[in-house]
């Protein structure tokens, strides 16, 4: 009778992941073709039976019922064991997102590891659409990402980290980062450096690995440190200027303590997702996406892994989300805080004092700029202004021919038969003159009466 099968990482031995990394090995910029998946497949058909899909009946009917947690598959690599290969995806998702939460936090991060939470942060464009990576991460369509893997397949994705040096590295880093003084080793490092061990430079990736692990590690305690310095200056009654989330009352000895309990609790909780990730990474993706509904609502952006459960929490979410809210209501136009512009200013007789509208918000203390509204000639609809204090003029009823604006030809026209009306008058003149200069010659005798006579003399 064959063995059972393995279920959990830490149930696996020294030569189950020695066989299981050497199989899922998808060299760094390339794709998986047909060749590589047939060798996959007869790969796969050599590993040792605990590592393969079961072959008997009852752990075979298991792996049909839907609330199973299984892997998604292709079918070269459907003879693995499904259950193995989900755990092993969700310990890597956990340590792209989940786990980076308190370094995300900090707006202050050095360089080096801020490109690092960035690095680690573009493996998630493995297993999601461009659009969901984009809106999840806050990415510009142009930058750095991974080529999603063809049909999701999760072993795939595996190959395509294992193959990696640089996602390697960087998982590596994570890890030893985030490892306490007396705690757990985490149960994917041994996969991870199984991996690291079919390198080519395994010496050069851990080097670089360890370097930058001692510096992640030295932020995290940074950190920490000063998460207890500021729930002792609670306790003492000690509370920052810029520190927005502070209690009301400065000497809360219980608000000090409620963030003693909040600090344990989190402790227990990074606990549980270390052993259970899945859930704390549905959570992520939705809150991360819930900025637009219009790239959840797409089943195809969402791996299969996250589809069914993160539908479930988009939809008890998308409630509140903006889309679904009512429209909000704006503050009327004779009330502003701003400067009023100089196009549409008519002068200070034209501005009436009055009081603040009954949206004007009564308590902010500081001092507010509303000596002046906006002019009567606006174009507020006339509900604004029906119960309001301001008696307004009885403006006279425009006609619609007055209202026209006259075309650039209309102009034109107009202005060329001002012209040829100018031209008309000097020629009238002309003929008028040379008609009085025959006049004279006729009648020489002529008494000259007018100044323009003397002059032409």
């Amino acid at each position: 009778m064959p063995p059972p099968s393995i279920q959990c990482i830490e149930d696996l031995k020294s030569e189950d992941v020695e066989r299981l990394t050497q199989t899922l090995h998808l060299p760094a910029g390339t794709i998986a073709s047909l060749a590589w998946l047939k060798d996959q497949e007869a790969c796969i058909a050599e590993l040792p039976s605990r590592l393969r899909r079961p072959q008997t009946i009852i752990p075979r009917l298991a792996m049909v019922l839907p609330f199973t947690e299984k892997a998604h598959l292709c079918k070269p690599h459907r003879g693995l064991n499904a259950h193995l290969i989900r755990r092993i995806f969700l310990q890597i998702s956990a340590e792209c997102t989940t786990r980076l939460t308190r370094l995300v936090e900090n707006p202050d991060l050095p360089h080096n590891i801020a490109a690092f939470v960035k690095r680690l942060q573009t493996t998630n464009s493995l297993w999601m659409s461009p659009d969901l990576y984009r809106v999840t991460f806050q990415c510009m369509p142009n930058d750095e990402r991974f080529d999603r893997m063809p049909g999701d397949c999760e072993a795939c994705i595996l190959a395509a980290i294992g193959g990696n040096s640089s996602i390697l590295s960087d998982l590596r880093t994570s890890m030893l980062g985030r490892k306490r003084k007396h705690g757990q080793v985490a149960r994917l490092l041994r996969l991870v450096e199984a991996w690291i061990d079919w390198a080519a430079e395994e010496d050069v990736v851990r080097a670089v690995s360890d370097s930058l692990a001692k510096d992640v590690r030295a932020c995290r305690r940074q950190m920490q440190t000063a998460r207890r310095q500021k729930r002792r200056n609670l306790a003492e009654g000690i509370v920052e200027t810029g520190d927005l989330d502070a209690p009301l009352l400065q000497h809360d000895a219980a608000a000090a303590a409620f963030e003693d309990k909040e600090h344990e609790q989190r402790n227990e909780r990074e606990e549980r997702e270390e052993h259970d990730p899945e859930g704390s990474i549905i959570d992520f993706y939705a809150h991360r996406a819930r900025r637009d509904t219009k790239v959840l609502s797409d089943a195809g952006n969402i791996h299969p892994a996250f589809r069914s459960s993160l539908s479930f929490h988009t939809a008890s979410r998308s409630a509140i989300l903006r889309d679904s809210l009512p429209a909000r209501p704006g503050n009327p136009i004779a009330y502003t805080e701003s400067e009023p512009s100089i196009r549409g200013h008519r002068g200070n007789s034209a501005r009436p004092r009055q009081p603040p509208p009954s949206a004007h918000n009564s308590h902010r203390k500081y001092p507010r700029n509303t000596s002046f509204t906006e002019s009567i000639y606006s174009a507020a609809p006339f509900d604004v202004w029906r119960n309001s204090r301001v008696n307004l003029p009885t403006m006279p009823v425009m006609l619609p021919q007055a209202r026209r604006v006259k075309s650039s030809e209309e102009h034109a026209a107009e202005y060329q038969g001002l012209l040829h009306a100018e031209e008309e008058a000097s020629q009238s003149e002309e003929w008028r003159r040379f008609d009085e200069c025959k006049t004279r010659g006729a009648n020489s005798q002529q008494r000259m009466t007018t100044f323009t006579d003397f002059m032409s003399s």
